[in-house]
């Protein structure tokens, strides 16, 4: 899903030594870009290489670990992922050993994870949305999910079920300010009426006081 108005276009991703991909690069043409292939043939590996580019930190169950995504008899893995970003090339770039974390790189740059975090976010991919990188098992999955577990899947994906709990948050709120209001005019209209009793009180201590005087003379 995208979520902002930046102009982006995956160009191309370039494996090496990732799951089944021992060197390999892929060039997504602009448009609409379909996969496909006998099984074994590596889309698995391309749709996680481009996840994994883009900074996921998911791991579905049968990669339970960094060094899963690691060719068998391979040291390290290398996902590079060419991305035009408004009109401007930019270069992504994971990497993992099999004794350590990914290492990230934003154009031949060494960079920590949140700068890296960071600009996709500025190319508006939510990377660990179902609904946008939705793996097979998952897919698989959907078949026997019934009606209500569906539209939870379709509302998480979508930001529905965030936009849903705001709504009943601020709802919640604007009820507390109300009631918090309406005990405010209610304590309003008492001091009203302590004030127009204390000012006939007063009145009448005048009128007291003028007797008097009147009476001293």
């Amino acid at each position: 899903m995208i979520l902002s108005d930046t102009e982006i276009r995956l160009a191309s991703v370039r494996l090496k030594n990732f799951l089944s991909f021992y060197k390999g690069t892929v060039e997504f043409d602009p448009g609409l870009t379909v996969i496909t292939g006998p099984n074994g043939s590596g889309k698995t590996s391309i749709f996680h290489a481009v996840k994994f580019a883009l900074g996921s930190n998911q791991r579905e169950k049968r990669y339970s670990k960094w060094s899963d995504f690691i060719r068998h008899g391979a040291s390290s893995a290398e996902v590079e992922l060419i991305v035009a970003l408004d009109g401007q090339t930019r270069k992504l770039v994971r990497r993992i050993d099999r004794d350590g974390v990914p290492r990230a790189y934003i154009d031949d740059k060494r960079v920590k994870a949140a700068e890296h975090n960071s600009l996709v976010e500025r190319m508006g991919i939510d990377v660990d949305n179902t609904l946008v990188f939705m793996p097979q098992e998952r897919i698989n999955a959907l078949r026997d999910m019934d009606p209500i577990e569906v539209r939870k899947l379709v509302e998480e994906g979508t930001g529905l079920e965030v936009l849903r709990d705001r709504i009943s948050s601020q709802e919640t709120q604007v009820a507390r300010d109300k009631r918090r209001l309406e005990t405010a005019v209610s304590e309003a209209q008492v001091v009203k009426q302590e004030i127009e009793l204390l000012q006939k009180d007063l009145k009448r201590l005048f009128r007291k006081r003028e007797l008097q005087a009147r009476e001293r003379k």
